[in-house]
């Protein structure tokens, strides 16, 4: 099949796929990468890029079976997985719900031709749905389809009608924002009450620098659990599985672990690997580096904890932990998985 006639076929799927399976996609000339979209809007979360037509998501969760494919090639099992942890129970009590309220809330003008169609069709919601999740989905079932109909002709009617004027609007309302925002500024400094003469007014982040003060803190997210501020190598090696790729811990980490070869790295039998504090964090600050009261580099944020993803709205201090790597696994690996002392040397380590 020639690639014209793949890409005819294909257009507009979604594929997910292992990182080393898209890094092999790369090499071809007619890759294009996400950074390269035109369109900056319409992006998949872990998107990385298109080929004739397809778009790809790296995903790391595929199960893959090693030699099972034609001529003894390896195969991924994508939707084994995707399928995995889902409920189609609760999905049919959600789709029942919503499309309820959509139908309550809206005026038939208002609402998507296709929904219209579909609840004539089907006298109910409720009867839509009885339809859609007759049978469990899989790959090549009729309802995954149907499933898949929905959500395109939903789009489309959405981007049609909607997504130009939700755009003016964003538009409109940042520019009142600020309009706003130098009026309470004004007020503040006019205003004879200390309460809001005493006020802080935060500078936006964007192209700035901003550091959050936050300190080493565990977290109670729930009755009668508690979790520590600091996770250990003992707990990577709890969740080694072989059969699963981000827990599959590499031999050499399983030896030095057996032979309780840490150097200096020892930290009560066992190396920190991270640590969450009580930092006010957000989307773009992985990798930013953590300092102590000294200024020293004691680990690299990457992550907030699942209770604590809402933060960008609502800080919650009981609840809202960012997590770090802590630098002294890193110092660990540097030193004795990878042997790489020369990059120690060029360090200066308290």
């Amino acid at each position: 099949v020639s690639h014209d006639e793949w890409g005819s076929s294909w257009r507009g799927i979604i594929e997910r796929l292992r990182p080393d399976v898209i890094y092999d996609l790369q090499d071809d000339e007619a890759f294009v990468k996400v950074s390269a979209y035109q369109d900056k809007e319409n992006i998949y979360t872990g998107e990385v890029g298109r080929l004739y037509g397809v778009r790809f998501v790296e995903t790391t969760e595929d199960k893959v079976f090693t030699g099972a494919g034609a001529s003894g090639a390896d195969v991924a099992a994508t939707d084994s997985v995707f399928f995995a942890n889902y409920s189609q129970k609760i999905d049919k009590e959600l789709f029942v719900a919503l499309y309820n309220a959509y139908n309550k809330e809206l005026p038939k003008e208002k609402k998507s031709p296709y929904f219209n169609e579909q609840l004539e069709r089907f006298g109910s919601v409720e009867r839509w749905a009885d339809s859609l999740f007759a049978k469990p989905f899989s790959p090549n079932s009729g309802n995954l389809q149907m499933a898949e109909e929905i959500y395109d002709k939903t789009n489309a009617w959405v981007n049609l009608c909607y997504v130009d004027s939700l755009k003016r609007l964003s538009a409109k309302m940042e520019s009142l924002y600020k309009i706003y925002m130098q009026g309470l500024m004004e007020y503040a400094k006019s205003t004879g009450k200390p309460a809001l003469g005493k006020k802080i007014f935060y500078p936006d982040a964007n192209s700035t620098l901003r550091v959050a003060y936050g300190k080493v803190a565990g977290y109670s997210p729930s009755d009668a659990i508690y979790y520590k501020p600091v996770s250990t190598l003992t707990g990577i090696m709890e969740k080694d599985n072989p059969d699963i790729y981000d827990y599959d811990v590499p031999q050499r980490l399983r030896e030095l672990y057996a032979a309780g070869d840490f150097g200096k790295w020892n930290v009560e039998g066992s190396i920190p690997v991270a640590f969450i504090a009580t930092n006010h964090t957000s989307g773009g600050n992985s990798g930013s580096p953590v300092l102590n009261a000294e200024g020293q580099l004691v680990g690299v944020n990457f992550d907030r904890v699942w209770e604590g993803t809402m933060s960008d709205v609502v800080f919650d201090p009981d609840f809202c932990r960012n997590i770090s790597l802590d630098i002294r696994y890193v110092l660990f690996l540097l030193d004795k998985y990878a042997g790489a002392q020369w990059l120690l040397d060029e360090l200066t380590i308290d």
